[in-house]
């Protein structure tokens, strides 16, 4: 332990002692580092840990533990079997975490719908022109696979795991809050259908709301606070606005910024977002209530908080884990007889157009 002491601190002594270790060979100094973040009161604990991770900290312990958390610690459990090397164990985690989830969603699409529409919806999947986030080290990935999973353990009548994957949902993102619901739709459902108990069905959705209550719990004991995460939305800029307001001033500003320098990025959000919306229209009229709840939870809640400036900003990302979306783009394709191959084209072009200006950091986040 260096004892470090703040930001200055941290990268003066962590890069000196790497430095140190490598220039010089200096071997004692090339074991692995472990830090202790939360003893100094200069800066923020969990910023800390991340200049940590960054500037070849080999372990790090907090002194408290955050449950929205669980995407960063995993990437930082695997990044230490990797020798310190977060960026790549945050690849690795959204990587496997979407191979899990398209393995899961397969499954529950073909049982759900059918073989041809679990073909169609992985291919959607995985060419949609943001699909690029499932492989980025953001918590999409794990969330689709968590909340996919906690659908399809229900389905199966296996509450026990539906209610882990839940609760692991809503410790990904605040938005799993809805797959409680969903999950508690669901076993209504099936009692209502004379199929399964309904206690089983019940606790899964008090467990996968557990997650949320967990975490807002964590930020009364830190901040006295317990909706400190809604509150500081608005560093972000983010304010309440229903729903259909934010799509018409979404649409107002793709068209109104056509030509404009940096106008492209309202026309973009539009043109990805829109398909989705009328497809989520069709899903509501097409799959079981648990889906649907699914479906337009995760819609409704990120069209409420929006940045006034560009009210479409994000959605093309947080639309990318609502696969019941994707399952009615399927089924009208099918309708249609459009083929996938020319989707899959569109896609590929979206994909091609969009990924190098994330990777040059340009507004597409």
């Amino acid at each position: 332990d260096p004892n470090v002491l703040g930001p200055k601190d941290s990268l003066e002594k962590l890069t000196t002692i790497r430095r140190l270790a490598i220039k010089k060979n200096f071997r004692p100094l090339g074991f692995p580092i472990i830090t202790f973040p939360g003893a100094s009161g200069k800066a923020d604990e969990v910023l800390l840990a991340a200049e940590h991770i960054a500037k070849y900290a080999g372990f790090v312990v907090l002194e408290t533990f955050d449950p929205a958390t669980l995407y960063p610690l995993l990437v930082r459990f695997v990044s230490v079997l990797l020798w310190g090397r977060p960026l790549a164990a945050a690849l690795l985690v959204s990587n496997a975490a979407l191979l899990g989830a398209l393995a899961v969603l397969y499954d529950l699409t073909r049982a759900e719908v059918s073989d041809v529409a679990a073909r169609t919806t992985v291919v959607l999947l995985c060419v949609f022109p943001t699909a690029f986030f499932w492989f980025a080290p953001y918590s999409e990935s794990l969330f689709l696979l968590l909340a996919a999973a906690a659908l399809w353990a229900a389905r199966q009548g296996r509450w026990p795991l539906a209610a882990a994957a839940g609760f692991g949902a809503a410790l990904t993102r605040n938005i799993g809050v809805v797959v409680g619901i969903a999950l508690l739709v669901e076993a209504l459902q099936q009692r209502a259908e004379g199929e399964r108990p309904l206690v089983r069905g019940i606790l899964a959705s008090v467990a996968t709301c557990l997650g949320t209550l967990a975490y807002l719990l964590f930020w009364q004991a830190k901040a006295g606070d317990w909706l400190a995460p809604l509150h500081q939305q608005a560093n972000w800029e983010r304010v309440f606005s229903w729903p259909w307001s934010t799509v018409i001033e979404g649409t107002r500003a793709a068209f109104r910024y056509v030509g404009n320098t940096n106008g492209s990025y309202w026309l973009i959000d539009w043109l990805l977002v829109v398909p989705v919306l009328a497809a989520a229209v069709v899903a509501l009229f097409r799959y079981r209530w648990a889906f649907r709840i699914y479906l337009w939870g995760g819609l409704l809640v990120p069209l409420s908080f929006v940045f006034q400036d560009r009210p479409l900003m994000s959605m093309p990302r947080f639309v990318l884990p609502l696969f019941p979306a994707f399952w009615a783009m399927a089924a009208m394709l099918e309708r249609w007889r459009v083929p996938r191959w020319g989707v899959a084209a569109v896609g590929a072009a979206g994909l091609g157009l969009l990924v190098p200006l994330f990777v040059n950091w340009y507004y597409i986040f």
